[in-house]
């Protein structure tokens, strides 16, 4: 939004996004797509990750995905597991090679507690700082 005149700009529809499309069409309740308040898209603003999230289950995260603007293309998805799902943030790290995600301390999978980061276009991932998640006392 230009905030001197008003105007707004649609970046991006993922309700037409071909890929979101189905994950929403399958999940008619997820309402969402957030990075959570702390989220960074790559330096270059390429790349982009993003949670879906639903009102069931308590509005938990649903999926992950990773979006390259440059090329308008969903390059993966990722479904999350009930026990994996309690995220604080997503983002991309500055060079867009990794999906970077913020587990809550409580957080289990293979997105357990602390940073983890993962492809953005495959299901591997790895845990990178696994005690920085802080808990709560």
């Amino acid at each position: 939004m230009n905030v001197q005149t008003g105007d707004t700009t649609l970046v991006k529809d993922f309700t037409q996004d071909a890929t979101i499309n189905a994950l929403l069409a399958a999940n008619p309740d997820v309402y969402r797509i957030t990075m959570k308040d702390e989220g960074e898209a790559s330096a270059d603003q390429r790349y982009w990750a993003f949670i879906l999230q639903g009102t069931e289950e308590d509005y938990r995260a649903r999926f992950l995905f990773c979006w390259d603007r440059q090329e308008d293309a969903v390059l993966g998805t990722y479904t999350l597991r009930t026990n994996e799902s309690r995220i604080d943030w997503v983002g991309m790290s500055p060079l867009g090679t990794w999906v970077v995600i913020g587990g809550d301390f409580d957080n289990g999978g293979d997105l357990g507690p602390g940073l983890v980061i993962a492809t953005g276009h495959s299901r591997s991932s790895t845990k990178l700082f696994p005690s920085t998640a802080a808990r709560a006392t």
